[in-house]
Protein backbone atom coordinates (compact mmCIF):
# COMPACT_ATOMS: atom_id res chain seq x y z
CA UNK A 1 0.00 0.00 0.00
CA UNK A 2 1.25 3.45 -0.85
CA UNK A 3 2.41 5.70 1.98
CA UNK A 4 0.79 8.67 0.19
CA UNK A 5 -2.76 9.97 0.50
CA UNK A 6 -4.17 13.17 -0.91
CA UNK A 7 -7.49 14.86 -0.29
CA UNK A 8 -9.16 18.19 -0.84
CA UNK A 9 -9.55 20.51 2.10
CA UNK A 10 -13.10 20.41 3.47
CA UNK A 11 -15.16 23.21 4.94
CA UNK A 12 -16.32 26.67 4.13
CA UNK A 13 -13.80 28.64 2.09
CA UNK A 14 -11.34 25.74 2.09
CA UNK A 15 -9.23 25.47 -1.04
CA UNK A 16 -6.32 23.27 -1.95
CA UNK A 17 -5.08 19.82 -1.26
CA UNK A 18 -3.72 18.12 1.82
CA UNK A 19 -1.13 15.39 1.48
CA UNK A 20 -0.75 12.80 4.20
CA UNK A 21 2.26 10.54 4.55
CA UNK A 22 2.00 7.37 6.60
CA UNK A 23 5.20 7.47 8.64
CA UNK A 24 4.59 3.87 9.78
CA UNK A 25 4.71 2.58 6.20
CA UNK A 26 7.88 0.53 5.56
CA UNK A 27 8.50 2.59 2.43
CA UNK A 28 9.04 5.70 4.56
CA UNK A 29 12.47 5.65 6.17
CA UNK A 30 15.52 7.75 6.89
CA UNK A 31 18.26 5.31 5.88
CA UNK A 32 17.57 4.96 2.13
CA UNK A 33 15.53 6.40 -0.70
CA UNK A 34 14.74 9.96 -1.67
CA UNK A 35 14.47 12.72 0.93
CA UNK A 36 11.12 14.51 1.08
CA UNK A 37 12.41 17.64 2.76
CA UNK A 38 15.73 19.43 2.52
CA UNK A 39 17.90 20.63 5.42
CA UNK A 40 15.75 23.81 5.69
CA UNK A 41 12.52 21.79 5.95
CA UNK A 42 11.39 22.76 2.45
CA UNK A 43 9.91 20.29 -0.02
CA UNK A 44 12.45 18.59 -2.26
CA UNK A 45 11.92 18.40 -6.04
CA UNK A 46 11.13 14.70 -5.53
CA UNK A 47 8.31 15.50 -3.10
CA UNK A 48 6.97 18.28 -5.33
CA UNK A 49 6.91 15.83 -8.26
CA UNK A 50 5.02 13.21 -6.20
CA UNK A 51 2.54 15.83 -4.99
CA UNK A 52 1.93 16.96 -8.57
CA UNK A 53 1.26 13.35 -9.60
CA UNK A 54 -1.17 12.85 -6.74
CA UNK A 55 -3.00 16.08 -7.58
CA UNK A 56 -3.26 14.94 -11.21
CA UNK A 57 -4.71 11.60 -10.10
CA UNK A 58 -7.26 13.33 -7.91
CA UNK A 59 -8.26 15.63 -10.75
CA UNK A 60 -8.62 12.64 -13.08
CA UNK A 61 -10.77 10.84 -10.53
CA UNK A 62 -13.11 13.82 -10.30
CA UNK A 63 -13.36 14.08 -14.09
CA UNK A 64 -14.08 10.37 -14.35
CA UNK A 65 -16.78 10.64 -11.70
CA UNK A 66 -18.42 13.54 -13.57
CA UNK A 67 -18.25 11.54 -16.81
CA UNK A 68 -19.82 8.44 -15.24
CA UNK A 69 -22.47 10.51 -13.44
CA UNK A 70 -23.51 12.18 -16.70
CA UNK A 71 -23.72 8.85 -18.55
CA UNK A 72 -25.74 7.36 -15.69
CA UNK A 73 -28.11 10.36 -15.74
CA UNK A 74 -28.67 9.73 -19.45
CA UNK A 75 -29.13 5.98 -18.76
CA UNK A 76 -26.32 5.18 -21.19
CA UNK A 77 -24.42 2.74 -18.99
CA UNK A 78 -25.08 -0.97 -19.22
CA UNK A 79 -23.52 -3.69 -17.15
CA UNK A 80 -21.49 -6.27 -19.03
CA UNK A 81 -20.00 -9.58 -18.00
CA UNK A 82 -16.91 -11.11 -19.52
CA UNK A 83 -16.41 -14.85 -19.74
CA UNK A 84 -12.84 -15.94 -20.24
CA UNK A 85 -12.31 -19.45 -21.56
CA UNK A 86 -9.01 -21.29 -21.58
CA UNK A 87 -8.29 -24.86 -22.56
CA UNK A 88 -8.33 -27.27 -19.61
CA UNK A 89 -9.62 -24.56 -17.29
CA UNK A 90 -13.13 -23.71 -16.13
CA UNK A 91 -14.50 -20.48 -17.62
CA UNK A 92 -13.92 -17.37 -15.51
CA UNK A 93 -16.61 -14.73 -15.32
CA UNK A 94 -15.79 -11.11 -14.62
CA UNK A 95 -18.68 -8.88 -13.63
CA UNK A 96 -19.01 -5.32 -12.35
CA UNK A 97 -17.94 -3.84 -15.68
CA UNK A 98 -19.83 -1.26 -17.68
CA UNK A 99 -20.07 -0.19 -21.28
CA UNK A 100 -22.12 2.22 -23.34
CA UNK A 101 -25.61 1.21 -24.46
CA UNK A 102 -25.08 1.83 -28.16
CA UNK A 103 -28.79 1.83 -29.02
CA UNK A 104 -29.53 4.51 -26.42
CA UNK A 105 -26.54 6.52 -27.62
CA UNK A 106 -27.91 6.43 -31.18
CA UNK A 107 -31.29 7.68 -29.96
CA UNK A 108 -29.95 10.83 -28.24
CA UNK A 109 -31.09 14.18 -29.58
CA UNK A 110 -28.61 16.50 -31.28
CA UNK A 111 -28.38 18.96 -28.38
CA UNK A 112 -27.43 16.18 -25.95
CA UNK A 113 -24.88 14.83 -28.43
CA UNK A 114 -23.45 18.33 -28.80
CA UNK A 115 -23.23 18.67 -25.02
CA UNK A 116 -21.42 15.31 -24.72
CA UNK A 117 -19.06 16.28 -27.53
CA UNK A 118 -18.37 19.68 -25.96
CA UNK A 119 -17.50 18.05 -22.64
CA UNK A 120 -15.13 15.64 -24.39
CA UNK A 121 -17.30 12.68 -23.43
CA UNK A 122 -18.39 11.54 -26.88
CA UNK A 123 -14.87 10.59 -27.95
CA UNK A 124 -14.36 8.60 -24.74
CA UNK A 125 -17.70 6.85 -25.25
CA UNK A 126 -16.78 5.71 -28.76
CA UNK A 127 -13.37 4.58 -27.48
CA UNK A 128 -15.16 2.46 -24.87
CA UNK A 129 -17.35 0.89 -27.54
CA UNK A 130 -14.44 0.13 -29.86
CA UNK A 131 -12.40 -1.39 -27.03
CA UNK A 132 -14.96 -4.19 -26.64
CA UNK A 133 -13.77 -5.69 -29.93
CA UNK A 134 -10.21 -5.69 -28.64
CA UNK A 135 -11.26 -7.74 -25.63
CA UNK A 136 -12.20 -10.63 -27.90
CA UNK A 137 -8.86 -10.42 -29.70
CA UNK A 138 -7.00 -10.45 -26.38
CA UNK A 139 -9.06 -13.39 -25.12
CA UNK A 140 -8.26 -15.41 -28.27
CA UNK A 141 -4.56 -14.61 -27.92
CA UNK A 142 -4.58 -15.63 -24.26
CA UNK A 143 -6.31 -18.90 -25.10
CA UNK A 144 -3.84 -19.61 -27.89
CA UNK A 145 -0.90 -18.89 -25.58
CA UNK A 146 -2.28 -21.34 -23.02
CA UNK A 147 -2.10 -24.24 -25.51
CA UNK A 148 1.25 -26.07 -25.17
CA UNK A 149 3.45 -26.09 -28.29
CA UNK A 150 2.93 -29.20 -30.41
CA UNK A 151 -0.51 -29.92 -28.94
Amino acid sequence: MSPWRITRLQGEGAKGLVTCIDLENPGVQTSAGEPLFDANGSETPYLRHKLALLAELLDGEQKTRAFADRLAALDLLQGIQLELKSPNQPPRKISGLYSIDENKLRSLDTSTLAELHGAGYLHAMFAMLSSLGHLQILARRAAAAAIPAGA
